[in-house]
């Protein structure tokens, strides 16, 4: 089975912790749906996601993205929803970030994170792929938003 759009196998884990605090995962893996309840303080949600959780005490923003290109005011959306991570974060709270698999979407705005934390979008990029899995930002298009600075 293959995520879909990309020629990659789903993963084996829900989520990965890409820096202290920062995870970035997925609502299905190879063998499971992942369903969370009050694992992380805040949950970023890119992809449907009602009935996975979290439970409702937790802060969840849904930002409904398409694994495509994205309208500018999509772009100024995950800026927005990085700075908020970013301040999740600084408070010492627990952050998902999540996709469909985990890789994409979830990819790009962990990116965002990260460069607004200090990273070079190359850094980023390796940081994501070494933590969460060789086939993150697979899609061509959401790392040359990366690397143009365009979120």
């Amino acid at each position: 089975m293959s995520s879909p759009g990309f020629n990659v196998p789903w993963p084996y884990d829900g989520w990965s912790e890409i820096i202290p605090g920062l995870h970035q995962g997925g609502i299905y893996t190879i063998t499971s749906d992942v369903v969370i309840d009050r694992e992380f303080d805040l949950v970023v949600s890119l992809h449907s996601s009602y009935g996975f959780g979290p439970h409702e005490d937790v802060e969840h923003i849904r930002l409904l993205l398409p694994d495509d290109t994205l309208l500018e005011g999509e772009k100024r959306q995950v800026r927005e929803v990085a700075k908020r991570i970013v301040s999740a974060l600084k408070d010492n709270k627990r952050v998902l970030v999540r996709c469909a698999a985990g890789y994409n979407r979830s990819g790009l705005v962990v990116a965002s994170v990260l460069m607004a934390m200090g990273k070079t979008a190359d850094e980023a990029i390796k940081l994501i792929r070494e933590r969460r899995s060789k086939f993150a930002l697979c899609n061509p298009i959401f790392v040359k938003y990366i690397q143009n600075g365009e979120v």
